[in-house]
């Protein structure tokens, strides 16, 4: 009975039936968006598993390469003078750190001859830190094998998959933006991300 009244109104122009129950029983919006969820929590994990893989060939953790990401001027939304670096304290606000926790991170990082300490041009009791040439050698073998991992992820999507999940990804940033004040956005760059050149996308 309810299968005809659902097909007459449909016919008729009416209201679609309710369709509550479908939507909260089994096979459900409810039921989809918590698989939705396990499975967001289950990439992340799988996501930090693999960065700290990464990360532990050169015996680093996955904020060392944040800082390391901030020094090489991957951040479009933090400016990095060529061979400048960053102030001590530009480090801890970028990195939300306290400072005492960011002097211990470059500690460590310089005495592993990734970055270094200079005085400021301008300032000299400013003191500065920049990425040694080996700090960007290690980054950028770390972006490149951090990319291969995605890239071999994404092979089982096709081109015309990918691009429907690329616009469903940005629907969702949008529905989750819309939930946080200005001053609570993503960074402009993330660790091991870097878009292509025109030359290297060619």
């Amino acid at each position: 009975m309810k299968d005809s009244d659902s097909e007459a109104n449909r016919h008729a122009g009416g209201p679609p039936p309710d369709d509550t129950a479908a939507q909260t029983g089994p096979g459900g919006r409810e039921d989809m968006l918590a698989e939705v969820f396990e499975l967001q929590m289950s990439m992340l994990w799988l996501a930090q598993q693999a960065m700290r893989d990464l990360t532990a060939r050169h015996e680093l953790h996955p904020p060392h390469i944040i800082m390391l990401n901030l020094l090489g001027g991957r951040n479009p939304g933090v400016a990095v003078a060529q061979g400048g670096g960053l102030s001590m304290s530009e480090c801890s606000r970028h990195m939300d750190m306290a400072p005492a926790s960011a002097t211990t991170m470059v500690d460590r990082l310089a005495s592993q001859g990734l970055v270094e300490r200079h005085t400021g041009e301008q300032d000299r009791r400013v003191v500065m830190v920049r990425l040694t040439e080996r700090g960007r050698e290690v980054l950028d073998s770390l972006t490149r094998l951090w990319q291969q991992v995605q890239r071999d992820a994404f092979e089982v999507l096709s081109d015309a998959e990918l691009t429907s999940h690329l616009a469903l990804m940005r629907r969702l940033q949008e529905g989750y933006l819309r939930r946080f004040p200005e001053g609570h956005r993503p960074p402009g760059a993330m660790p091991f991300v870097t878009r292509p050149t025109s030359r290297e996308s060619s």
